[in-house]
């Protein structure tokens, strides 16, 4: 996530629950709503600390997808504005789905059982610059000869 301007932590930009990453057996398989109702967390997060990660323009929050994540309510008067960038490996399949949810503005398959993410934005893709097309992939990177 690259944070576009200054994000105090009651912004709602980032916040992520540490003590989850290593504990896998704490994991759902399905979304559970805590007491109050209206946290969405795919574990139990009672007792645990949840870090709500304040950042300054321009910083970068980089993470592991293991790691319990997520924005939150902005509590503040200030809209929070950020860039958010997924890496994945080099994979084929993946290349497609990524140029398939660019194409149709539907999201990916793996985020759509969430709520608010079965929707096909109502407008046509982005215009990508050269950069952009290698990002998503529809467009190879120049082969770079090897130094010696």
């Amino acid at each position: 996530m690259l944070a576009l301007t200054d994000t105090a932590a009651n912004q709602g930009g980032f916040r992520c629950v540490p003590s989850l990453y290593h504990d896998r057996a704490a994991w759902t398989r399905e979304p559970f709503i805590n007491r109050k109702g209206h946290e969405n967390w795919l574990a139990k997060t009672d007792g645990r600390e949840i870090v709500h990660v304040a950042a300054q323009a321009g910083d970068l929050i980089v993470w592991d997808s293991r790691l319990p994540h997520g924005n939150s309510k902005n509590r503040s008067s200030e809209p929070r504005l950020a860039f958010y960038v997924m890496m994945f490996r080099a994979d084929e399949a993946i290349r497609q789905i990524q140029i398939e949810s660019w194409r149709t503005g539907r999201c990916v398959p793996w985020w759509r059982s969430r709520p608010g993410y079965d929707r096909i934005e109502p407008w046509p893709p982005a215009r990508l610059t050269k950069l952009g097309r290698r990002l998503l992939g529809l467009q190879d990177w120049p082969l770079v000869p090897e130094r010696r």
